[in-house]
């Protein structure tokens, strides 16, 4: 069965996963992220402030594609997301990874 494709709607909100490495395990832990979409335009955007570095709140743009978490031990917030971002230092680029091919990837059903 084929859906109708929208264009003119940005899709909901959806659920995948992340990769995130966890200090001192030899294994990442995989938690489920509710992704929210960009287009090109505003994922470009997106793209360029978060490798800008210096000075840029990662937690606030990465709160920009992610609504909500499941997995880590505090709800998703501003504060949870700075927390795991210090605590984890790879898992900014995990999770941008991450988010990036749930952009490029379609889902599929078993």
């Amino acid at each position: 069965m084929t859906g109708k494709l929208k264009l003119l709607e940005a899709p909901p909100d959806w659920w995948g996963t992340a990769k995130i490495t966890v200090p001192g395990q030899p294994e990442p832990v995989e938690i489920e992220v509710k992704w929210r979409y960009k287009d090109k335009p505003a994922f470009n955007t997106w793209f360029a402030a978060i490798t800008e570095g210096g000075d840029t709140d990662e937690a606030a743009l990465m709160l920009e594609v992610i609504a909500d978490w499941k997995g880590p031990d505090m709800p998703c917030s501003h504060d949870a997301m700075q927390r795991l971002l210090d605590w984890s230092v790879p898992s900014g680029a995990e999770l941008f990874r991450a988010y990036r091919r749930a952009l490029s990837e379609s889902r599929v059903k078993n």
